[in-house]
C-alpha cells in the first residue's frame, strides 16, 4: 500500500522556520567535543596501550581494564613512577572541559563573526615611554 506523503511534508518545517542560536550551536559543538575527544582518548589507550604488568589492556576487562587504561593515561602505574589512576583521571576531566571551552568558543566566535580580540592592547605609546625611560637612565647615569 502506497501512503499519502502529504501529512509528512506538512510536519516537517521549513529550514527557515527552525530557529537555532549560535549559542546552541556553540554549546552543541563544546559537548561533542568534550565528551568525544576523553572518549577517544580512553578507546585509543585501551586497544594500543599496555598495563604496569606488561599485559594488553585489551585482553583486560572491567575494573582491571579501566583502572590499566587510567593509569597509562596518566603516565603509568604509581609504583613504576607514573601519575596512575588520579592523574589520568584528571587529564581526562580537565582536557575534556580545556577542550570543550575552546572548541565552544571557537565555534561562537567564527558564527557571530566577531574579530574583536578580548584585549586589544595600544600599543601606540610604547615607544614614547621608552624613550623616555632611555633618556632618564642616560640623564641619572651622567
Amino acid at each position: 500500500m502506497i501512503s499519502d506523503n502529504s501529512k509528512i511534508s506538512e510536519s516537517v518545517k521549513d529550514e527557515d522556520e527552525i530557529k537555532i542560536s549560535k549559542e546552541t550551536k556553540a554549546l552543541t559543538g563544546a559537548v561533542v567535543a568534550g565528551l568525544g575527544v576523553p572518549a577517544g582518548v580512553v578507546t585509543t589507550v585501551a586497544s594500543i596501550g599496555a598495563a604496569s604488568t606488561g599485559t594488553a589492556i585489551s585482553t583486560l576487562s572491567g575494573t582491571a581494564a579501566t583502572n590499566a587504561t587510567l593509569a597509562a593515561i596518566g603516565g603509568g602505574s604509581l609504583a613504576t613512577g607514573g601519575g596512575g589512576i588520579l592523574l589520568g583521571t584528571a587529564l581526562l576531566t580537565g582536557g575534556g572541559i580545556i577542550i570543550a571551552l575552546g572548541v565552544g568558543f571557537g565555534i561562537w566566535k567564527y558564527l557571530t563573526g566577531n574579530d574583536n580580540t578580548l584585549v586589544k592592547p595600544d600599543l601606540k605609546f610604547i615607544p614614547e615611554k621608552l624613550d623616555r625611560s632611555i633618556s632618564n637612565r642616560q640623564q641619572g647615569s651622567s
